[in-house]
């Protein structure tokens, strides 16, 4: 299982030092000051004969499903979109960062590897490796079909990480660095193939920091952001079609980027948090939605909520869950 160390990657890379460590790890909601979990429509789950490893059920095939990555017990999950029931399970070593591609097909960020699942598929049909990083998450450039995979390190503990990016999601990585970023954490493709990434720009104070690697450039460029987010924990950013979400503790806030600047446009308040590698699905029937794990705590849930409303969930899911981390969506190709 992957280890965490250092202070840069206390209470599973979302508080931002240790000494918040102590006040978060292992605090009950009502310490926390947030109101106890209120489940509704508690899924019912379709059980496999084979329940020791790897399965799905029929079903899944013709369903939108969600897929969320388990910390603590090497597993990922899976879920209807619609119904919530859970619909199968994978036994992946080490599993962080999930994303997922036009296709439908799921990427996991597993240890040092990089594995593909088709569809419903319970066995990986890829492999691609990251031997000199640290990689925690992923995202698919809608335009090209290249992977992207976030190193929060390079060589050390303290060396800058990179972007490794993996083109047509084949072969081996080209790694990009660059400015604004030096521990590299979560990753999203806008529609037009412009990646962005967000980590801590360690060496300038510790702040949560933005860049952007334009398509076809060669470099991360660093990205202002107004006003920045203080105090800054490491949290995971998304493309939601207008706007970054960038998420910090329980609040997700939408920036506008322009140039080289970056400008908050709106927040979205959640009532559980922290939150891990979130989700925004471009767009869907029922309306827009944020998917969250909540990772602090010792609660293994994930939460649905109205997007950018926020407030309470819609949805809360428990079943199969333990230590949720990262969610992603895969939509079945017709």
């Amino acid at each position: 299982m992957k280890i965490l160390s250092g202070a840069a990657r206390d209470a599973l890379g979302i508080c931002a030092a240790a000494t918040l460590l102590a006040g978060c790890g292992g605090a009950s909601q009502a310490q926390m000051g947030l109101p106890e979990v209120t489940q509704r429509n508690a899924p019912l789950v379709i059980r496999h004969p084979d329940e020791q490893g790897s399965w799905m059920s029929p079903q899944a095939q013709h369903e939108d499903l969600l897929y969320v990555s388990n910390i603590s017990n090497d597993s990922i999950t899976v879920y209807g979109l619609l119904g919530h029931k859970m619909l199968g399970k994978l036994e992946v070593d080490d599993p962080y960062g999930v994303c997922s591609d036009n296709s439908g097909n799921l990427w996991v960020v597993s240890g040092n590897n990089i594995l593909e699942y088709a569809h419903a598929g319970t066995k990986p049909i890829k492999t691609l490796h990251d031997p000199k990083g640290d990689p925690y998450d992923c995202a698919v450039d809608p335009t090209t079909g290249n992977l992207a995979v976030t190193n929060w390190n390079g060589k050390g503990e303290y060396y800058q990480g990179n972007v490794a990016i993996y083109a047509h999601a084949t072969g081996e990585a080209k790694l990009y660095g660059g400015t604004g970023v030096w521990f590299f954490y979560g990753c999203t493709y806008d529609d037009q193939g412009n990646l962005f990434t967000d980590g801590w720009d360690w060496y300038l104070g510790g702040n949560l920091g933005l860049a952007e690697l334009h398509k076809g450039g060669s470099s991360f460029k660093a990205i202002s952001m107004i006003p920045s987010i203080t105090p800054s924990f490491v949290g995971s950013i998304q493309w939601d079609g207008k706007y970054l979400a960038i998420s910090n503790w329980g609040t997700v806030f939408e920036y506008g980027v322009s140039g080289s600047y970056a400008r908050v446009k709106g927040y979205t308040l959640l009532s559980y948090h922290p939150i891990g590698l979130f989700w925004i699905p471009r767009s869907e029937p029922q309306g827009k939605m944020i998917i969250a794990s909540q990772v602090i705590g010792g609660h293994s849930m994930l939460h649905h909520w109205n997007y950018p409303a926020g407030g309470n969930p819609t949805f809360t899911v428990t079943d199969g869950l333990d230590g949720p981390y990262s969610v992603t969506l895969s939509k079945v190709v017709k």
